[in-house]
C-alpha cells in the first residue's frame, strides 16, 4: 500500500509488500565513569574510519580465522595493507609482531688510521739469575710435597726475554624494535598525530643510561597512538559466554536435558520390600524438570566483559618502540712460548695501548704483526656479525705480559720453565721433584 506526498511522489507505508526498513546505524554508548574522547580519528564497526579533516576511508576487511581465536585471527591477517589508514614514515613495515628497525649507513671512522698518532709502549723488562732462582724458590715453595733440592742446585744456562700481549676489542651496539601494541581505552591523554608528526624511528631521543653496559628502554613513539574500536567484541563491550554460547542456560548434567529423574519409592518396612519398590519418575531437583539451569560462567545473561577492551569498547592503539644495548667482547692472545693462554689472561699487565672511539682503526703500529692482524680480524668481524645494529662506541686495548724462558740444567736434567707477569709468577709443569718430599716420584703421599 503506497501514499503520496503533496508533491507527487509515492510513500512505501511500513507492513506493505515493497517496504524496505532504512539502515541501522550502530553507536557506542556515551562515555561513562569520567570517560573523555580526545581521538579525532576512530574506526568504525562498518570497516571505515571517520576523520574530521579527511572524512571516510577504507580500510582493508578483516575476517575471523577458522580454527583461531579472534585475537589471532585478526592479527593473522594484517598485512601492510591493514594499516594503511595508520601509515607513519619510517614506520611501514612494522605490524603486531616484533619488527627490527634498521641501523642507519655507519658513520665514517673520525681520523686517518696514521700510525704516528697510536704509538704504543712495548718495552719488555729484564730479569737476572738471581730473580729467576728467587721466583722459582717461592713457586715451589707453595707445593709442600715438593722437593726444593732442584731449585737450590739447579744452573741457570740462559734467560730469554719475550712478550705477550693479550688484545681486548669492546663494541656497544644499539638496536632498536617496534610493534604495533594497544590497551584498553579508559579517558587517558592520547598523543596522537594532531599534535604533529612521529619522529623516524632513529630520531626518537633515547639516552644510553652506560655506553658500556647492556640495557633495555621501551618507550612509547610519539604522536603515535590512536583510539580505534576494539576488534573482539565489536565497540560493544561484551562477549558470547564460551559456555552457554550466549543462551544464558546449560543443559542439566543431572537429568540429561531430560527434566526427570528416576527415583524408588520408600515403601515397605523391609529391605526386600524397599529393594522390590517401582521406580517412577520425578522432577530433576537441580533443574525443576525444565532440563536446563542457569550458566555457571555468565550467571544468565548469556555475555562476559570484554577481556581485550576491559568491556570499554575501544582500544589504544599505539607504536611500541624497544631500544637495547648490547655489549660485545672479543680477545686474541698472541703469545709464542708454551705459557698457556689462561695463564695470560688472569695475570697483571701493563697497558701498551688503550684507544676509545665511536668506530675505531685497526691497530696497525705494533712491532708484532700478529697483533696488528688479531686487531683487523676481530674488528672485520664485529662489523659483519653486528651489521643489523648501530655501533655507539668502541674500545680497544692491548695489553703487554712480559714472558722470560728460563733454560737450566739440574743433574740428568734439561729442560725450561716461565717466569711471566709484572708478578714474577711461575709456570714449570716439568719440574723434576714432583714426588712425596722430592723423595721419589713413585713414593705416593701420605701428608694431608
Amino acid at each position: 500500500m503506497a501514499d503520496q506526498h503533496d508533491d507527487g511522489t509515492a510513500v512505501t507505508i511500513p507492513g506493505s509488500r515493497g517496504f524496505v526498513p532504512p539502515p541501522i546505524l550502530l553507536q557506542r554508548s556515551p562515555p561513562s565513569y569520567g570517560e573523555t574522547s580526545t581521538s579525532r580519528q576512530v574506526a568504525n564497526l562498518d570497516g571505515h574510519v571517520q576523520s574530521e579533516d579527511q572524512g571516510v576511508r577504507p580500510k582493508s576487511s578483516l575476517l575471523p580465522v577458522a580454527g583461531l581465536s579472534s585475537e589471532e585471527g585478526y592479527k593473522s591477517q594484517l598485512s601492510s595493507s591493514a594499516f594503511d589508514e595508520f601509515i607513519i614514515e619510517g614506520y611501514e613495515h612494522v605490524t603486531y609482531e616484533t619488527t627490527l628497525i634498521k641501523p642507519p649507513p655507519p658513520e665514517p671512522i673520525s681520523g686517518d688510521g696514521d700510525s704516528s698518532s697510536r704509538r704504543g709502549n712495548a718495552a719488555v723488562p729484564n730479569i737476572d739469575d738471581l730473580t729467576a732462582r728467587d721466583a722459582v724458590l717461592s713457586y715451589v715453595s707453595q707445593n709442600r710435597c715438593w722437593g726444593l733440592a732442584c731449585a737450590r742446585e739447579m744452573t741457570i744456562m740462559d734467560i730469554t726475554a719475550s712478550s705477550a700481549f693479550h688484545y681486548n676489542l669492546e663494541t656497544c651496539t644499539e638496536k632498536r624494535t617496534a610493534v604495533w601494541i594497544h590497551e584498553p581505552y579508559t579517558g587517558q591523554v592520547i598523543d596522537s598525530a594532531d599534535r604533529g608528526p612521529s619522529p623516524k624511528p632513529w630520531d626518537v631521543l633515547v639516552v644510553p643510561p652506560n655506553p658500556y653496559r647492556e640495557g633495555q628502554i621501551v618507550v612509547e613513539v610519539p604522536h603515535s597512538a590512536r583510539v580505534v574500536n576494539c576488534y573482539d567484541c565489536s565497540t560493544m563491550g561484551r562477549r558470547r559466554c564460551w559456555s552457554c554460547f550466549g543462551n544464558g542456560e546449560i543443559q542439566c548434567n543431572a537429568c540429561n536435558g531430560t527434566g526427570k529423574i528416576l527415583e524408588q519409592e520408600s515403601g515397605g518396612a523391609s529391605e526386600a520390600q524397599r529393594a522390590n519398590a517401582p521406580v517412577i519418575p520425578k522432577a530433576c531437583y537441580q533443574c525443576g524438570g525444565g532440563g536446563k539451569r542457569r550458566c555457571v560462567v555468565c550467571l544468565g545473561p548469556g555475555q562476559l566483559p570484554c577481556k581485550t577492551c576491559l568491556a570499554r569498547g575501544q582500544l589504544k592503539l599505539s607504536l611500541q618502540l624497544t631500544v637495547s644495548w648490547r655489549l660485545y667482547k672479543s680477545d686474541r692472545i698472541v703469545e709464542r712460548t708454551a705459557v698457556p693462554e689462561l695463564l695470560i689472561r688472569s695475570v697483571q699487565g701493563r697497558v701498551a695501548f688503550d684507544e676509545e672511539k665511536a668506530a675505531v682503526w685497526p691497530i696497525n703500529f705494533f712491532p708484532d704483526e700478529a697483533v696488528n692482524h688479531a686487531s683487523r680480524e676481530l674488528l672485520d668481524e664485529h662489523r659483519a656479525r653486528l651489521s643489523s645494529e648501530k655501533t655507539i662506541a668502541q674500545r680497544q686495548s692491548v695489553r703487554m705480559v712480559p714472558v722470560h724462558q728460563v733454560a737450566y740444567v739440574w743433574r740428568n736434567y734439561r729442560g725450561f720453565f716461565y717466569i711471566y707477569g709484572y708478578d714474577n709468577l711461575v709456570h714449570f709443569p716439568d719440574y723434576p721433584q714432583k714426588a712425596c718430599c722430592g723423595l721419589s716420584e713413585l713414593l705416593s703421599c701420605s701428608i694431608q
